[in-house]
């Protein structure tokens, strides 16, 4: 504690008597202190000024972890990563089982099954003139059928109903014109015809048959002056062929 003069004191401050904190001997030492009376009286002084820090001890132990503390919350989900290169192809894996059979499909249509073909050559043949309303001839046999049948060197018999497929050619050396006839009956819609020349008069129709056994045959038609002959080589060193083909579709 710092010390002052006893003249900064009042009465009212705390004294210690001579009596009760030193003997004569103490009191003559200090007798002239400026904190002694003459009564040989000790006062205390006011607080001095605070000392120095002291120097820092000496850094004491670690102390023990803590309770570990409570999970804290889930923070959000960060932003999405750039795609990674893509990777290798794997290898192929086994052939798996075969699988089961389908059910079978429909039966298809049966396909040209009733035909024939009749041709003549020329003039290996010699084919006679027709005149008009008469049947050109083919006088041999092609692959036939026994659905269709020779009645005549030029008429045949169809005996199934149905449509057919009739294609013809042949060789002229004058004007013509020929045309399909079913059961006597002229068919308009096949009339072929030529005014002049020497070119090969060719047809090919698809006609219904309504009735079995009928009769067919190709025709100088009936209402043309001219006869029609077909006796020629025209154009060719080697004998030409007449044709006429009978299909059932």
């Amino acid at each position: 504690m710092g010390r002052k003069d006893t003249d900064s004191y009042s009465e009212d401050e705390e004294s210690i008597s001579h009596n009760e904190q030193c003997d004569k001997k103490l009191c003559k030492k200090y007798e002239k202190k400026p904190w002694i009376d003459t009564d040989c009286k000790f006062f205390f002084g006011r607080d001095g000024r605070d000392g120095k820090n002291g120097e820092d001890g000496k850094k004491g132990k670690d102390g023990r972890d803590g309770k570990r503390g409570k999970t804290g919350k889930t923070g959000k989900d960060g932003a999405v990563g750039k795609d990674g290169a893509p990777g290798k192809d794997g290898t192929d894996g086994k052939d798996g089982l075969d699988g089961k059979d389908g059910k079978d499909g429909l039966d298809g249509k049966d396909g040209i099954t009733v035909y024939a073909n009749f041709y003549g050559l020329q003039p290996l043949n010699q084919i006679p003139v027709v005149t008009p309303g008469s049947p050109v001839e083919f006088p041999n046999n092609g692959p036939t059928t026994n659905n269709i049948t020779r009645l005549t060197t030029g008429t045949f018999n169809v005996d199934l109903s149905g449509n057919y497929l009739i294609s013809f050619n042949l060789t002229v050396v004058e004007a013509a014109e020929v045309v399909l006839v079913l059961n006597g009956v002229e068919l308009p819609e096949t009339v072929v015809a030529r005014s002049t020349g020497e070119t090969q008069l060719s047809g090919n129709f698809i006609i219904n048959i309504p009735q079995s056994n009928s009769v067919l045959s190709l025709n100088n038609a009936s209402n043309t002056p001219f006869n029609l002959s077909s006796n020629s080589n025209t154009g060719s060193t080697k004998p030409l062929s007449l044709q006429l083909n009978i299909l059932k579709l």
